[in-house]
Order: C-alpha cells, then structure tokens, then sequence
C-alpha cells in the first residue's frame, strides 16, 4: 500500500524525535507552495481515521498561513477549486471535530469569512444558522454548541474589519444573527438559572451544556450590538441586550451569593460553577464594552439597572468574610467579581462626566442614582472596612519577600486588584459627592487621632488613613492636618514600639503625607516637622524601620519633595540625616526596583541641595564611583547612576570640575564606539557631558580627550544628534581653539554633510552651530578650513537653485550672512571658483529677505550682503539697487541707540543651547551673553555701517562723481532720495 508523503511527514512531526520533527518541519515548509498541499492538510483534518494528534497538527498549519494562501492573486494563494473544497466542508469540519479541535476550525472558518462574505460565499450564514437549528431540534447541543463557538469566532473576526463596505455588510447581517442567537440565549439561560435556583434533579452534563451555549450566545451577541450596528446610543438591539445583561446578572449574581452563603446545602459540579462566573463576568463585560468602544451609557436607562444591582449585591458580600481579613483563599473567585462590580461604578461614573455637557439630564439621573437608599453609606463602609485593610496574605508577603510586596502595591494595576480599585472608586466617589462623601468622614475623623494599640486597630486607621489620602482635595476644609500631625502623628510614631503596629503606621504615614503635601499649609515649621518625620522613617538603625518602611518612605519622600511647598531652609536642617540613610540603604536593597528607588530619591536630595550638599560631594561621588564599578552587568541602574552624576554637577556647579577625571572615564567609556555599552549609555552619558561643560569655567585636559568621540558622533544624524550639537557649542563657547586649531576642517565636513540629513528643528539647531563656529574665532585656521570645506559649495548652491523650501533657505542665508561678516572675499572667490552668478546669488538671496521675521535676523543679513561691496566684486555693484532697498527697510524699522542695538534685536533662543533650557546661574550663560554682547547686531549701528561702507566702496571705484557715473545711474532716483535724507 503507498504511504502519503504528507500524512507520514506530519507522522514524523508528531513524533518524540527531534531530528525526525525538524526533517518533517523543512518538508512541510517547502510543500506550502505545492499545489493541493493545503486541501491534503484539510482532508486529513476531516478524516476521523487519522489520529487526533496529526488531524491537530494539520489544522495548525492551515490556520497558521490561511491569511496568506486566501488572498488573491499571489505566488501562495489558492486555487479556486481548493477553496471551493475548504468552503464545502468547513461547518463539517466543526461538526464532526472533537471540542478541542473545533476552537482551530473555527478560527480558520473566521478568516475565509472574513476574506469571502458575502461576494465569495453569500450562503455562509444561512447554512451555519440552518445547521444550527437542526441540531437543536435533533436534541444534539453538543454539536450545537460547536457550530456557535463557530459562529462566535466568525463574528468576532468580522466585528474587527475597517473598511466601509465590510462594516456596512456587518450592519447587515446583525439584525438576523440577533433573531436566531437572543431566544437560544434566553432559552438556555433560563433553563440553567431555574435548574440551580431549584435544585432541580437535571443531570450536571446537559446543565453545563446549556451553559455552555448560552456563554457563547452571550459572547456572540455582546459583539453584534457593541460593533454590528453603526450607533450603539440609538440602537433598540442595544438597549434592549443592555437590559437583558442587568436583569440576568442580578439572578447570576444572587445564585452565587446562595452557593457560598449555603455551600453544604447545594453541591455544585466544578464545571458548572466556573461557567456561573464566566456569565457573570461576560455581563460585566457587555458593560464595559459599551463604554470603551461606544459610549452611551448616560442614554440608556438599564444603567440604573446595572448600578442597583451590584449596590445591592456588594453588602451581602460584605457578610461572607471576617471583618480583620479580605478575601479568604476559597472566595479568590469572588474578590474577581467585587472587583468587577468596582469597576461597574467608576466606569458609570467616568462617562458621567464625560458626557454630562451632551446629556445633562440623563447624566444627573444616573448620578443621583448612587444616592439612592442608604446604600451609598453601605458602600463607603465596605471599601474601608474590608476591601481597604491589608490581609493575612499581605503580611505573608510583607514578611516573606518585603521589596516585591513594596513594588507590588505601587504596580498594581487598579482593573485586576481589589485595593488600587477601590481607592479609584473613591476617588471617583469624591469627585462626584464630594460634599455627600466629606460629611459621612467627618464622625470618622477622631480615629486618625487615637493611638492604635493592637495590630486590628492599626489596620482599620490604615485602610481610614487611605480614604482620606485619596479624598484629600475634598477634605483639605474639614481635615485638621496640622493638628493631626503635631498631636497623633509624630506622638505615635516615637510612642508605639511594637514592631507590627509601628511599620503598619510608619508605612502609612509616609504615603499619608505624599498624598497631602500640595494641601499642606504654607509655613516652613510645618515642612520641618515633614521632612524630620522622613529622617525618623529612613533611619536603618530604628528596628520599626524594616525595608517596606523605608522603601515606602523612599517612594514618598521623592515626591514630597518635588511639591512646590518644599522650603528649602527647612530641609537643610536635616539634608544631612536624610543623605546619610540613603546613601547607606542604597546597596542595602536586593530588588532592581529599590536600588532605582534610592537612586532617584537621592537625585533629588541632590537637586534640592543644590550647592548645599557640602560636605557630602567627595561621600557621594566616591559611593556613585564604586557602584558604577560594581553594577557592571545592570545596565538600568548604570544609567540611572548617570543621571544622578548629571543631577550632582548641575546642583555644585563649577565645583564638579574637581571630580572632572572620573567625570571623564565614565563618559569616555559610554560614549566610546568601541565600548560594548555604548549604545546603551551614550544618550544618558552625552547629558552629563553637556551639563559638566556649561558648569565649568575652564576646561579640563581630560575633556580635550573626549573631542574625537564628539567628532563621531557629529558623523550620525541620530536621535542624539542635538545634543552632540549642544556640546560642541560648549567647546566653541568654553575653548573654541580646541576645535578651531586642530578639528575646523574635520567639524565643517561633518556638518556640512548633517545639513541635507536634517530637518525642522534639528536643522536649526545645526545652522546655530555652524555660526557660533565662525562668530567665536574668526582666526587663520577656520579661514583656511572654509576655504577647503564644501561647507560655502553646498549653501551657495542650495540658494542659486532656490530648490529647496523657503524655511530652510532662510536658516542657509543666516548661516552665510554670518560667513559674510567675516569673510566676504572668501564667499566671492568660491562663486568663481565653482563658477556660480554671484548676480544670481545675490538676487536669491535679497528675495529671501522678505522671508525672514525677526528683526535681528534681517538686521544680521542687511550687514552681510553690504559687506560684500567691500570685496568690489562688479557683480555685487550690480546689485546696489536691491541692496539699498535693504537698508530703507532695515533703517525704516527699528530705531537703535547709540551702539546700534535695540531691545527688539533679542530672542529667547539666544539664551538658550541649540533649543534646549540654559539655566541661568551656569557659566555658559555668562560666556552667551558674552558673545552676545560682540555680535555686530547688538554692537555696530546699522546707519554708521551701511555709510563707511559705501564711502569705502565709492573710494575705490574713483571716487564719488565717477561712482554716481559709472554705478549709481543704475539705482532708482526716488530711493536715492529717499537714502539721502535717512542717512
């Protein structure tokens, strides 16, 4: 008998031999482009015969490159009578597969329909819905139930198409699928709910059946009425699924509470107790889906519906557990659910206030609906009183593993875990009923003030310490927090050495005062009274003081500190105190996440300190030193040590320069092409860089060494570019001989060719940079260096073209203005060298003129092109004209002083480095202003200038009656006149 090659290939696949497997694998591979390979894999998925484990792996492979070999007209697709094949057996294929092969059929199915309905198979529903009501009148739901995990993943591939004429044939179909699905989904439902409620003898097989298809009803419903119609908020089909969901999760909800209420009384099958929570979960989800993809839920009125049920449904949980505990182990499944029902409430009331200008009216209804009853107060007293409090499990993990327990309550994210949640809802709460919320807290205040004795006390003045934390802007009024802080707080915490109850209030104490720093009251004794209790927290050698504590405290601190209320005068009573703990708890953590903690708190100590740190600078650089040495395989922690070391130069300033040689090793080897970390570090070594030499007032031998790793770097127009571009400012600014006299030549090339590589922004900053290079040295090395650079054939070209856009035309012509100033024969000799219109040059750019904004960029190119009559170049003579129409506008509209400068002539950017801030105390800005000050702009008078100049050239050309003769007949009469009597 001849042996298939592709069922004894898939055999060789399915088998324990690795080399047999990866044969099999190249075979299978190459045969993808084989026509027929395809419909063989799908005839052996239908043959029953073949072991289940081929007939797996033969659907794997087809589902794996369906979207390839379904599409039209390509080297993989299909041939038609293959896809005939797939499209006549495919509703078989689920029919007749087992449960754990229909889920791979049926995402093949999904893909074709999504691809072919309705042009290629326009039957397809009618045949999935005719085949789905035979089976239920043959009494067959399992293979019903198959043909709707079908239908589920067909719906759910075509309720993600985007284009118009797919979603309009969605639309389409919506209406019939809903016709058939809503009575299997109410039918079934019913019959499952009635079984459990009455404990009806019905076996726990054909319950789980029935549940298990009206889970996929569901599912399949919820996305034909969120996506398969084109407006939710007016859809009938929607309300009306939206009522449905609220009254069945309220009997789904109820059987739930009786099955752990009684559990003795009613065994229930696991199956079908997991199939209870999904239906509840799936009804949250419709929920939420509404509002995620359409939001509507202000209009429709089952909202209410929602809100009532699970207000409702949330104190009777409250009964299931111990007051001093959260959710025992066994009910896991239903903290799931309360979270779920947190959600319900803060997404309701998000879209309130999303939608409270569009839907006044219906918005306030449902807000007010919270109001309802008392359950509103039975709600606050269920977040603080259970879902709040930590529980046994919290101090298992508090105790067992202290740094992730601190990393995992300040990462959780609030949709998956109860407490940050809980705190949301609140949040929510008091942002909606603030006043309502403010007045129920109000007899609960004096608690905060008590002394907790027992570990039960201090959990409950944790979770009510929370609550006020998190509604602290609504309660700033009410809340005596200077009272609370001088006469319980820090009492307390110096009275209570038991160690339980002294970390749970130290830890919360600390978050506490996070939380109401930016309400605290303006006055430096009340900051001081703050920041002592951070100094009494971080203390390592109080034993109440474990690694949650202060870890939390680290957390805290940071942004305590970073609030506007901080005073400075406070914290340096006890800087000392507070760098000494963290520089000695640094190494102290294990996890990643506490070393970055501490790292970033004591940035910011830095920072603050400013140059108050002394006498800690040489304690802390040595510990930065060592750690760098010692963290060689943490890469983040590396990194954030360089910005801690940028932190520290900017806060000593020029002081840093005593520490420039590990300054120095440290860059050099972030920076260094040949470091095998480079690209890890270079952004955050090039920062320290930049700040080292704005600070400094001279610079250090070792940072000469560093030019050449600049030089590379200007050689790569990467996301890194500016700031290589601020540092070589630096250096121009600081030294620029260091540049000048031995790179000049090498810096203009690579500039020159960053300019076509450039745009916008950066571009601006490259042409800043190439002017400051010639406005700080106009010596013999740069003059020989842009004699030889292709820097002036590159600009001239681009602006004799006029080929590129008028914006970055502009930045050339400021650029060569700036040339001009220094060296205009220079600009002349190279238009004929490379044999380019000087005539041309010139007109271009004057045009460019009227492109230009800013008073002292059209003052800087006014000067230029008239210092270019002193080279008494012909072509320039030529174009006295324009030139002169230059200075009438120049003279015309700023009037200078004596110096020739005006406050108009001013911009931010000339405060700045290349775009970015320049602080105002840093030697760079002095060195700025500086150059500032020298600039022909702000030094040379416009009037004086233009004068000399034509005096100058009317000198050389023979004096005044030959130069009116032979140039001046070519300039308009009327602007003569005009010129004689400005000048």
């Amino acid at each position: 008998m001849e042996i298939d090659p592709v069922l004894y290939q898939l055999k060789r696949a399915a088998s324990q031999n690795p080399a047999a497997v990866k044969d099999a694998e190249t075979y299978l591979q190459e045969w993808k482009k084989e026509p027929g390979f395809f419909a063989k894999l799908y005839s052996i998925f239908l043959d029953k015969q073949n072991d289940i484990s081929l007939r797996w792996l033969a659907i794997i492979q087809i589902r794996n490159s369906i979207d390839v070999i379904w599409r039209k007209n390509t080297k993989s697709s299909l041939l038609p009578g293959e896809k005939d094949f797939f499209r006549n057996n495919a509703l078989a294929g689920s029919i007749h597969s087992e449960d754990q092969l229909v889920v791979q059929n049926a995402l093949v199915l999904s893909r074709i329909a999504r691809q072919d309905y309705p042009s290629e198979w326009p039957s397809l529903f009618q045949e999935l819905i005719s085949s789905l009501h035979q089976n239920f009148d043959a009494q067959q739901p399992h293979l019903a139930l198959r043909l709707l995990i079908t239908l589920h993943h067909i719906v759910k591939a075509m309720a993600g198409n985007r284009l118009l004429q797919a979603r309009k044939t969605f639309y389409e179909i919506t209406p019939h699928l809903l016709m058939t699905l809503q009575p299997i989904l109410d039918w079934h439902l019913s019959q499952w709910i009635h079984a459990l409620e009455t404990s009806s003898m019905q076996s726990s097989e054909a319950i789980y059946y029935s549940m298990q298809i009206s889970r996929y009803a569901l599912k399949t419903c919820r996305r034909l009425v969120i996506f398969g119609v084109p407006n939710p908020s007016d859809s009938d089909l929607s309300k009306e699924m939206l009522a449905f969901g609220a009254v069945s999760q309220q009997k789904v909800l109820n059987l739930l509470t009786n099955f752990y209420i009684s559990p003795s009384s009613s065994p229930m099958d696991d199956r079908i107790f997991d199939q209870l929570f999904a239906h509840a979960y799936l009804f949250n989800k419709l929920l939420f889906d509404f509002a995620s993809y359409s939001p509507c839920l202000t209009v429709f009125p089952s909202t209410i519906d929602y809100i009532s049920v699970h207000m409702s449904w949330l104190p009777q949980v409250d009964k299931l557990f111990a007051a001093s505990s959260n959710f025992p182990e066994s009910l896991k499944d239903l903290e799931k659910l309360v979270l779920m029902s947190l959600r319900v409430f803060i997404t309701v009331l998000k879209e309130i206030e999303d939608t409270k200008t569009s839907h006044p009216v219906a918005s306030e209804n449902i807000r007010q609906s919270f109001l309802t009853d008392d359950r509103h107060f039975l709600l606050l007293r269920f977040i603080i009183t259970k879902l709040l409090v930590l529980s046994e499990a919290d101090f298992e993990d508090w105790s067992e593993d202290p740094e992730q327990w601190v990393l995992d309550q300040s990462t959780h994210d609030a949709d998956y875990n109860i407490r940050p949640c809980s705190e949301n809802l609140l949040k929510c709460l008091f942002d909606h009923f603030g006043e309502f919320y403010s007045y129920q807290f109000e007899s609960m205040l004096e608690s905060v003030f008590q002394c907790p004795s027992t570990l039960e006390e201090s959990i409950q003045q944790d979770a009510l310490l929370c609550s006020i934390g998190t509604g602290a802007s609504h309660l700033k009024e009410m809340f005596p927090f200077t009272d609370w802080l001088e006469k319980a707080a820090i009492p307390n915490l110096s009275k209570i050495t038991n160690g339980g109850v002294a970390r749970v209030l130290r830890r919360r104490v600390s978050i506490f005062l996070s939380q109401w720093i930016e309400h605290v009251p303006s006055g430096e004794p009340l900051m001081g009274l703050i920041y002592h209790i951070y100094a009494l927290l971080l203390n390592r050698n109080d034993p109440c003081n474990d690694s949650v504590v202060r870890l939390t405290s680290i957390d805290s601190l940071r942004a305590v500190l970073d609030d506007w209320s901080f005073s400075e005068g406070e914290f340096l009573n006890v800087k000392n105190d507070l760098f000494y703990s963290v520089l000695s708890s640094i190494n102290e953590f294990q996890t990643l996440e506490g070393k970055l903690s501490t790292l970033s708190l004591l940035g910011t100590l830095i920072s603050r300190a400013g140059p108050e740190i002394a006498p800690l600078e040489e304690m802390t650089v040595s510990l930065l030193a060592r750690l760098w040495n010692e963290w060689a395989a943490e890469p983040m922690l590396r990194t954030r040590i360089l910005g801690v070391l940028a932190q520290f130069v900017i806060a000593i300033k020029d002081k840093s320069i005593e520490f420039s040689e590990l300054l120095a090793v440290i860059i050099d080897y972030c920076v260094n092409v040949e470091s095998p970390d480079h690209v890890i570090y270079e952004a955050d070594a090039m920062e320290l860089w930049s700040s080292f030499l704005q600070y400094v007032k001279r610079l250090p031998d070792e940072f000469i060494l560093l030019v050449p790793h600049l030089l590379y770097q200007l050689s790569q127009a990467t996301s890194s570019l500016p700031f290589t571009l601020m540092i070589l400012n630096s250096y121009l600014l600081l030294q620029s001989s260091v540049i000048t006299e031995n790179y000049s030549l090498d810096v203009l090339e690579r500039l020159t060719n960053l300019l076509s590589d450039v745009k916008n922004d950066t571009l601006l900053a490259l042409c800043k940079t190439l002017s400051l290079l010639f406005e700080v040295n106009a010596s013999n090395s740069i003059h020989e260096s842009l004699v030889h650079s292709t820097l002036l054939p590159v600009v001239l070209n681009s602006i004799i073209s006029s080929e590129k856009h008028p914006q970055t035309l502009v930045q050339y012509s400021l650029l060569l203005s700036r040339i001009s100033l220094s060296f205009p024969n220079v600009i002349i000799n190279t238009c004929l060298t490379q044999r380019l219109s000087v005539y041309m040059l010139l007109q271009n750019w004057i045009s460019l003129f009227d492109y230009i904004t800013h008073a002292k960029d059209r003052k800087l190119t006014a000067l230029a092109i008239t210092s270019l009559l002193r080279t008494n170049a012909e072509e320039v003579l030529e174009a006295l004209n324009s030139i002169m129409h230059l200075w009438f506008s120049v003279l015309s509209e700023v009037e200078e002083d004596e110096k020739g400068d005006a406050p108009i002539y001013y911009k931010n950017e000339d405060y700045s480095a290349v775009g970015f801030y320049l602080d105002e105390s840093s030697e760079e800005m002095n060195r700025r202003k500086m150059i500032l000050s020298r600039d022909a702009v702000h030094s040379v008078p416009s009037k004086a200038f233009f004068v000399s100049t034509f005096l100058e050239c009317q000198e050389k050309n023979g004096g005044a009656q030959v130069f009116e003769k032979d140039h001046l007949t070519m300039v308009d009469p009327a602007l003569l006149d005009q010129m004689n009597s400005m000048l």
